[in-house]
């Protein structure tokens, strides 16, 4: 159950096509930002061929550039996180 975050940024293109593009993706959030053409991307996927799949999507949209910014490969550590408990 990979979950990652990532930055996403508008690089060419309407805001509203690119919302629309990351809102199509399975097991994804977005949470856009007050004053930016910028958005915070949550994906959780299912097993690592799924997020392999899921990257390759991000990749080939051309219209954004994404920032990893957190990633978790499994519910130990977000439960580690959560409680601040060492595994």
């Amino acid at each position: 159950m990979p979950i990652k975050s990532y930055i996403a940024h508008r690089v060419s293109g309407d805001s509203q096509s690119c919302v629309a593009q990351m809102h199509a993706l399975p097991g994804s959030t977005v949470i856009a930002a007050e004053n930016r053409d910028a958005w915070i991307l949550i994906t959780d996927t299912a097993s690592n061929e799924s997020e392999s799949a899921m990257r390759k999507h991000l990749e080939a949209m051309d219209n954004m550039t994404f920032a990893l910014v957190a990633a978790f490969a499994a519910e130990d550590d977000l439960v580690g996180i959560a409680t601040g408990e060492d595994q």
